[in-house]
């Protein structure tokens, strides 16, 4: 469990490091200056959305979207993702998650495409649960069809459509997730 938390601390800095360096702003599909228009268009312009990053470290209520910055090999995007709620698991839930020690939160979240290409392929980024200590709390892999926290998302959202999707935690007894973090997704 320590190495976990150690990878989810690194991967909470790099995050951190790289919307930090990403600047306030993104375009979803190149910014303004990404081409110049042709005299003669063969195609329908399509719109460059601008939207500005959520400054890491930045601290939401409930139901308050953050603007996050995700990557997918050289492709970028913005996704606001909303935590609508976190609830506790019970102990045969425990169980189905193998988890062994400590108990099961799960975070419901909303994720809208605000200014990411259509085509993405995910846009979940990667999230870390935080106890109410202050220590991260280990992410779960949560088994296909889990109907108390099923975790989804499409491989393709037009701009402005949103999806539910929900993140499965373990804390340590006694000690309750209370917010989660966000940082761009890595491909491993």
């Amino acid at each position: 469990m320590t190495k976990m938390l150690r990878r989810a601390s690194a991967i909470a800095a790099a995050g951190a490091m790289l919307l930090a360096a990403s600047g306030c702003s993104v375009g979803g599909g190149g910014g303004p200056s990404a081409a110049s228009p042709s005299t003669t268009p063969t195609t329908t312009p399509v719109p460059t959305v601008t939207v500005e990053v959520t400054a890491p470290g930045t601290t939401l209520a409930f139901n308050q979207p953050a603007n996050v910055l995700i990557q997918r090999g050289d492709r970028t995007g913005v996704v606001a993702v909303t935590v609508l709620a976190i609830t506790t698991g019970t102990r045969e839930e425990a169980a189905q998650l193998n988890i062994g020690n400590g108990e099961a939160y799960y975070a419901l979240l909303k994720i809208q495409n605000t200014a990411a290409p259509v085509d993405l392929g995910s846009y979940v980024p990667e999230f870390i649960g935080f106890q109410s200590d202050g220590l991260q709390a280990a992410n779960v892999n949560e088994p296909d069809n889990f109907a108390p926290c099923p975790d989804n998302g499409p491989v393709a959202l037009p701009l402005g459509s949103a999806f539910v999707t929900c993140e499965a935690f373990v804390a340590t007894g006694g000690v309750p997730v209370n917010a989660v973090g966000f940082s761009p997704g890595f491909e491993t």
